[in-house]
């Protein structure tokens, strides 16, 4: 699972140097605290033009890997939690396909983990 992040930070990386409406968006939160950050609008589309893209490639893989939950317990939303900034990052259009295949290939991976961890499925 930790292979695929940096495998999946490739499209990711991709869609900030492509133009047009499909990519990743910072997602500022209405009640926000600092509201000189974000705009108005409350959203805005990343590009290759901002400092750090890679990390953000990087960043959105990792949370994309980690948006596994079970009801209170959400290991991406614990990791968004951990950021200084007041935004979350989303994805829209065939950006946001990738990042599901990519959770539901590690929430696959995560339980095969555990089934051949605990027990034996296959034998």
């Amino acid at each position: 699972m930790l292979c695929l992040i940096p495998f999946f930070a490739v499209p990711y990386l991709i869609a900030l140097y492509l133009p047009g409406p499909d990519g990743i968006y910072k997602k500022w939160s209405p009640d926000r605290i600092r509201k000189d950050l974000g705009g108005d609008k409350g959203e805005a589309r990343l590009d290759a033009n901002q400092d750090l893209v890679d990390n953000y490639a990087m960043y959105f893989s990792i949370l994309s890997a980690f948006h596994i939950g079970w009801r209170d317990l959400n290991v991406g939303n614990w990791i968004t939690r951990m950021q200084p900034r007041e935004y979350t990052l989303r994805a829209t259009g065939w950006v946001r396909t990738v990042s599901g295949i990519q959770s539901l290939i590690s929430v696959y991976l995560l339980a095969l983990a555990v089934l051949t961890y605990f027990g034996r499925p296959f034998g």
